[in-house]
């Protein structure tokens, strides 16, 4: 369980590494076709996230929940970005979308750090 949320939300920063190769996000670099592989990824990440949600422990839920939530608002992110426009007087999507792309990272590694604990501390991790 805890394999499978950090294999689907790797593969969302992976997805989008564009976002975090530059200082600036290029115009033509968030297309709706990356914005629909997002959203669908980030879906998945919804789905793992629950799953350690249920099993637990409330520490590896937490850490997780970050990671749900920079998920999500990278998704969001990019269609807005990929619409073209700036939705609510939402500015500079992309570099938003840029932004929850380093927080997931982050996530990522905080999660990794509290399901290793986790696991060392139920004694299934040798």
């Amino acid at each position: 369980m805890f394999k499978n949320f950090v294999a689907h939300s790797s593969a969302l920063l992976e997805e989008t590494g564009v976002l975090v190769r530059f200082d600036r996000v290029p115009d033509d670099a968030i297309t709706p076709e990356l914005a629909e592989r997002a959203t669908a990824l980030a879906a998945t990440v919804r789905d793992q996230w629950l799953e350690v949600a249920l099993v637990g422990p409330a520490s590896a839920e937490k850490s997780a929940r970050v990671a749900r939530e920079a998920s999500n608002e990278l998704a969001f992110y990019l269609r807005v970005a990929a619409r073209g426009g700036s939705l609510y007087e939402i500015r500079s999507p992309a570099s938003r979308a840029q932004k929850h792309s380093s927080e997931l990272a982050k996530a990522i590694d905080a999660f990794v750090e509290t399901a290793r604990d986790a696991l060392d501390d139920d004694g299934s991790k040798g």
